[in-house]
């Protein structure tokens, strides 16, 4: 990854940090790819295997920071999520360690809402007491940023926080004539943003990336325009079918009343016209 790249990840760190106090003065990208433990399974099969998106320390060492871009929710990426964020604190571990953790952060950027929870910009998970709100550690930070709940308009987003998001959301489709590019603000976004400023190897993987991505939306969207579809006929058919049942009990009270009243002009009794055809003339 190039000086600019890194740039980037660094300014991105700490425009979602500052009002914390964490600043990021430099970052170490390690491998990527994490191989699953052999031994620690029975019958010699294997863990998972893991590819972070970024992983990164600061240059200290003192802070870890795994990146995930997410785009769509298979049920199941809650709990991936947690996965994720586990096995980056297993990596901190080695023979004679002490167990003093250092602080992970592990950041989703995700195209859609996160299930389960409200919707948000921004989830900042973290281990407390559920009643007292008190935190068991301050070591361990889950942060969620769903990318459909950013503002609508440039002129709308007031933080830092939400222009990044904006402009990760919708960089792709902005020109040098736009508002954010011509303020000149972000300027490093976009140069990093370029084509021409990657590396082949990056080149093909945004392209297979951006093509994923257009793939799994299209499906999102062609199941959504199929359960509309059914939702719909569904409904109608319920409401025939409400219409016909309530048509037919309407027709069978009006019929019923109707015998009702032609059997009490005969002078049968009231209880037996009632027990006969459900209507008690008394409320005719």
């Amino acid at each position: 990854m190039g000086r600019l790249h890194k740039n980037v990840i660094i300014r991105f760190l700490n425009i979602l940090f500052k009002d914390e106090g964490l600043a990021v003065e430099d970052v170490v990208f390690h491998d990527k790819e994490v191989i699953p433990d052999f031994s620690s399974h029975e019958k010699g099969v294997p863990g998972k295997r893991i590819v972070y998106d970024v992983y990164c320390t600061s240059h200290d060492k003192k802070t870890h920071f795994i990146l995930e871009m997410q785009q769509g929710d298979n049920g199941l990426f809650n709990d991936r999520a947690v996965y994720y964020m586990t096995r980056g604190i297993t990596l901190q571990g080695y023979a004679g360690w002490d167990f003093n953790l250092c602080p992970l952060y592990s950041i989703f950027i995700l195209n859609f809402n996160l299930r389960g929870m409200s919707k948000r910009l921004i989830h900042d998970i973290a281990l407390m007491d559920r009643h007292t709100k008190e935190a068991l550690t301050d070591k361990v930070r889950m942060i969620f940023i769903s990318l459909p709940q950013t503002k609508k308009n440039w002129e709308d987003c007031k933080t830092e926080p939400e222009q990044l998001m904006f402009l990760i959301k919708n960089m792709h489709k902005m020109d040098k004539e736009s508002i954010p590019y011509k303020e000149g603000k972000y300027n490093d976004l976009f140069e990093a943003s370029e084509i021409g400023s990657m590396a082949q190897e990056d080149i093909v993987l945004y392209s297979q990336s951006r093509t994923k991505m257009l793939q799994d939306q299209r499906a999102i969207e062609y199941a959504e325009a199929r359960g509309e579809a059914k939702g719909r006929a569904e409904g109608r058919a319920e409401g025939r079918a409400e219409g016909i049942a309530k048509g037919r009990a309407e027709g069978i009270s009006e019929a019923n009343a109707a015998t009702a009243k032609k059997l009490f002009a005969a002078g049968l009794p009231r209880d037996f016209i009632k027990e006969i055809t459900g209507v008690d003339i008394l409320d005719l």
